[in-house]
């Protein structure tokens, strides 16, 4: 070339062109992260939960940036380790927010750092339908997935709208407050049971029958179910009669003077069964030391009979009078059936049940039943009258008495839900008046003035509560 012409900087444009080309090929090749909200051509909201873990995640990519660039001007690097983030279509709204908030896109690791970029969320076809998307967020709790379509709109439930996993073990209110025991009882009872009737016109007292000592172990079960606030119990018991003595005494004048008949025999089969049911409120329940406390008003209905044959005869007095005639005389023996008495009672019962506990694993129970009516009925069979009609010779009848029923025990809970109980129970029941008829009341013959029955004793128990 001639001198004094300009030379031209032949490594400077080559250097130029270079870094020209270079530019144009890392832009070619840098492709934007796909937004996994982003739906076809349109966008979807999201909560200010998912945005604020979004705008979280952008600021740490921006600060990925700044240690980028202040490495690059440490080693003389040239070229942005930050690509410029994509900005949303306007139309549909924006994941970020309502103003658009834009994405951080995908860029290469800057030198020295050994970090990778976070990788795409994946958009997956749902059951083989590419118009259909399922898009995991993984940077939500439980791994929550979305379904929808890649045309339409979705909106994302906040973590209060999710919903809960329920435990199994996990009992519907009115199951916690209810429960279920289930027992068995062995009654240690001695029993009273009398009647009395009068002649029309007098005497007032004729013929009283008295059956004493009559001694009955009681089998017993029974059932307790409370639900909320609402107690129901059943109870049945059994048990066979062997003991005690009746004695008959019939009477020629009023106040039960005049006695001309006095007979002693002993029962030698016989038993007793009753069962009852109760239900009623729970007024209050508490608990003291892990133990249930409450007190219950309760009203129910209880069926109570007894039958007794008394075989023998012991005649300590025996006069005969104008209409009787003394079939043995004093001193007389007999060891043949004499009488057999079926007595029943049926009861309306009502009043409170207590459950105290005074221990962690002891508690004090009682209840008082109050009985403002009953019915008696009694079957009676002379055996040794020929005078009279067989099965029944005799029938009593009355309704409108009272009576009581007390029960008191202590409870202690040796293992789980299974307790041992002791206490002691009495009952003492009183018939109205009412009428004495000859056979099944072909006649009435006079009034039933008075029907008792008293039974009381020890018992002991045992109990699960479910």
């Amino acid at each position: 070339m001639p001198s004094g012409s300009r030379q031209p900087k032949w490594p400077a444009l080559l250097g130029a062109g270079a870094s020209i080309l270079l530019f144009v090929h890392g832009c070619a090749s840098r492709q934007p992260i796909t937004n996994y909200c982003q739906l076809g051509d349109q966008q979807c909201r999201t909560s200010s939960w998912l945005d604020s873990s979004l705008k979280s995640r952008a600021s740490s990519d921006k600060s990925e940036a700044r240690i980028s660039r202040s490495i690059d001007a440490q080693t003389g690097e040239t070229g942005g380790r930050m690509r410029p983030m994509a900005s949303m279509p306007s139309t549909g709204g924006s994941l970020l927010s309502e103003t658009q908030t834009p994405v951080p896109q995908t860029r290469r690791p800057a030198a020295g750092l050994s970090r990778m970029p976070p990788a795409p969320l994946p958009v997956a076809p749902v059951d083989g339908n590419p118009d259909v998307g399922s898009v995991r967020l993984n940077n939500l709790d439980n791994g929550m997935t979305v379904t929808a379509n890649r045309s339409e709109r979705i909106e994302v439930p906040s973590p209060s709208e999710a919903p809960r996993k329920v435990s199994a073990r996990q009992q519907p209110a009115w199951l916690k407050t209810s429960s279920l025991t289930l027992g068995t009882r062995v009654w240690f009872s001695q029993g009273h049971l009398g009647y009395d009737f009068g002649a029309f016109g007098g005497p007032d007292v004729t013929s009283e029958l008295l059956w004493k000592g009559q001694n009955t172990k009681v089998y017993e079960v029974k059932a307790d179910l409370v639900v909320r606030r609402f107690v129901s119990n059943l109870t049945l018991g059994w048990g066979s009669v062997g003991h005690g003595t009746l004695q008959d005494l019939d009477f020629e004048g009023n106040g039960r003077t005049g006695i001309f008949s006095d007979t002693l025999s002993s029962p030698t089969d016989g038993f007793i069964v009753y069962g009852s049911v109760d239900i009623g409120p729970r007024l209050i329940r508490w608990t003291y030391k892990g133990e249930p406390g409450a007190v219950d008003v309760l009203v129910g209905f209880q069926y109570w009979q007894e039958k007794y044959t008394a075989r023998g005869v012991d005649v300590l007095l025996c006069n005969s009078i104008p209409g009787f005639t003394c079939a043995l005389p004093t001193g007389g023996t007999s060891n043949a059936n004499a009488i057999t008495e079926t007595i029943t009672w049926k009861s309306i019962r009502l009043g409170p049940r207590v459950t105290v506990p005074v221990l962690s694993r002891l508690t004090a129970v009682g209840q008082a039943f109050y009985i403002p009516w009953n019915h008696y009925e009694n079957i009676d069979i002379h055996h040794l009258r020929t005078d009279l009609p067989q099965d029944p010779s005799f029938k009593d009848i009355a309704s409108g008495g009272q009576g009581i029923q007390l029960e008191g025990a202590l409870q202690l809970r040796v293992w789980k839900s299974l307790r041992i109980e002791a206490g002691y129970r009495y009952w003492d029941v009183r018939s109205g008046s009412g009428t004495s008829c000859v056979g099944d009341c072909l006649q009435v013959i006079g009034v039933l003035n008075d029907a008792k029955a008293r039974r009381q004793g020890l018992f002991f128990g045992v109990d699960w509560r479910f």
